[in-house]
């Protein structure tokens, strides 16, 4: 059996690297937490408050854009990310 994975999927100009999502019941809302890294280009964030989609594959997930923090290491420049 074959499985097909989704290419990189990109948001705000910056590649995925890691998504972790948190879902309440009851319509109370959730959380996407995305780990970004550079791709050449800076980012291109939305004003906090910003109404944001994410999808990869089937997942899709839409949110208000809370906050984004940079961390600068070996590996390069990383941004966190939260809708």
């Amino acid at each position: 059996m074959a499985v097909t994975v989704p290419a990189p999927s990109d948001i705000f100009g910056l590649k995925v690297v890691n998504a972790s999502c948190s879902v309440t019941w009851g319509g109370q809302g959730g959380t996407l937490q995305l780990t970004l890294v550079e791709d050449g280009s800076p980012p291109d964030f939305p004003e906090l408050g910003t109404a944001c989609a994410f999808s990869f594959g089937a997942f899709y997930f839409a949110g208000i854009f809370q906050r984004h923090m940079y961390k600068d290491d070996l590996g390069g420049r990383t941004y966190d990310v939260v809708l």
